[in-house]
């Protein structure tokens, strides 16, 4: 098993590798969240990711793709983005919570999931 990537250093730089793509790739979701919400199928993606996550971090807590995940999460669901914007109205009608009529309910059908981690 695992013969084709060879000695124990090689196996630890792909897992390596694949840790700090998913890292950016979260990091990239959150970005994209905080500057203009995220897209429902992107938001029921991610919020069924998260009900399926279990913590594989010693102390308990999350690791930080699920911590940035999460955030990406409560930005793409937050409303606060018109605070920085003159013409709120504008912005307002931009999100796609609002331009879409079905976000809310498909947001919170997956929501309503029972979560293998219980404090996220």
């Amino acid at each position: 098993m695992n013969r084709a990537l060879g000695p124990r250093k090689h196996h630890r730089q792909v897992l390596d590798l694949f840790e700090k793509i998913r890292v950016l790739l979260a990091t990239y979701l959150l970005t994209w969240a905080t500057q203009c919400g995220l897209p429902q199928g992107t938001t029921v993606k991610m919020i069924r990711y998260l009900v399926k996550y279990k913590s594989t971090v010693l102390s308990g807590g999350v690791d930080n793709v699920t911590l940035a995940l999460h955030m990406a999460l409560m930005y793409g669901l937050g409303m606060s983005v018109i605070q920085w914007w003159e013409d709120g109205k504008q912005v307002v009608k931009r999100l796609p919570m609002v331009r879409d009529p079905e976000f809310i309910e498909k947001v919170m059908d997956s929501m309503c999931s029972c979560w293998e981690c219980e404090s996220l």
